[in-house]
């Protein structure tokens, strides 16, 4: 009955001191921050790449990417363009801000009727 009663208020000592180090550890801080634009956009904001957001579209029917892509870059300050369906990743140039890109990639990704291929 000792034995059993030692080894009970053992475990239970552990579990106390599990608990207390599990209340002390801090939960990491996210590496993304998404934002929705509105109905159609959503941007993520990177916390460790500031020169990288993704942003994310709903469109309904076919887009002419590549139209989309070439208004993209023609943006000054953008870097470079990473394209999957209704995602773009845009790469700034490290001397340029969002404050200065962000409002023109919003306007462009705002106004995707333009970007559909012709004929559809």
């Amino acid at each position: 009955m000792k034995k059993l009663l030692f080894v009970l208020s053992f475990v239970l000592t552990l579990t106390i001191i599990g608990c207390q180090v599990a209340e002390i550890k801090d939960t990491p801080e996210p590496a993304t921050t998404v934002i929705q634009i509105n109905e159609n956009i959503c941007v993520e904001h990177y916390k460790y790449d500031e020169s990288v957001r993704s942003y994310y579209f709903r469109v309904n029917g076919p887009l002419d990417y590549l139209s989309l892509i070439n208004a993209l870059v023609a943006i000054d300050g953008v870097k470079d363009i990473r394209h999957e369906p209704y995602t773009m990743h845009v790469i700034i140039a490290r001397s340029y801000s969002w404050g200065e890109v962000e409002p023109v990639v919003l306007s462009i990704l705002n106004h995707l009727e333009k970007y559909r291929p012709v004929g559809v």
